[in-house]
């Protein structure tokens, strides 16, 4: 006799593990235009330390469809040092500074000494090669001190969707 589960049952049997939360108002995603866009602010969390949106760490992991096309703008809110930002390849180590970017086109202008507090910086890249990715601070230091968020390249990913540490 074939017996069926109760629906939350089943559907928390059918879900994918870890389930992306809730992804921050400044991403927004076009699943027909294949197309995610990022907010993005250099700043300090109210403990003064450095972040990209209040996220430190890889405290942020966001996952985008490989292929999609990923645009963000980008702002350095701190008021007394400058700043940048960079795509790279993760590895076993922080970078201490910018290096080569993982894809064509993603990072800010000055990468490695940073633009000036105030600044903002545009960019467009796609995103061709699966695996994880750090989009991280570039001028020295900033890395290794927390200012970073991760990035998923996923061929399976039918949408845009993050996950919290």
């Amino acid at each position: 006799m074939h017996r069926s589960l109760p629906p939350l049952a089943a559907a928390l049997l059918l879900a994918p593990p870890a389930l992306a939360q809730q992804v921050p108002a400044w991403i927004t995603a076009d699943t027909a235009a294949r197309t995610v866009q990022l907010a993005l602010e250099a700043g300090r969390t109210a403990d003064g330390r450095r972040a990209l949106n209040g996220e430190r760490e890889g405290s942020l992991q966001v996952i985008v469809p490989l292929g999609w096309t990923l645009k963000w703008t980008w702002t350095n809110r701190d008021t007394t040092e400058k700043r940048s930002l960079i795509v790279m390849t993760e590895r076993e180590k922080l970078p201490e500074r910018a290096g080569r970017p993982a894809f064509t086109n993603a990072m800010t202008r000055a990468a490695g000494s940073g633009l000036a507090p105030g600044a903002t910086d545009v960019s467009e890249f796609v995103v061709e090669e699966p695996g994880w990715f750090w989009v991280l601070g570039g001028v020295p230091g900033h890395a290794i001190d927390g200012e970073y968020i991760g990035l998923r390249v996923d061929p399976d990913a039918r949408g845009v969707a993050v996950r919290r540490k």
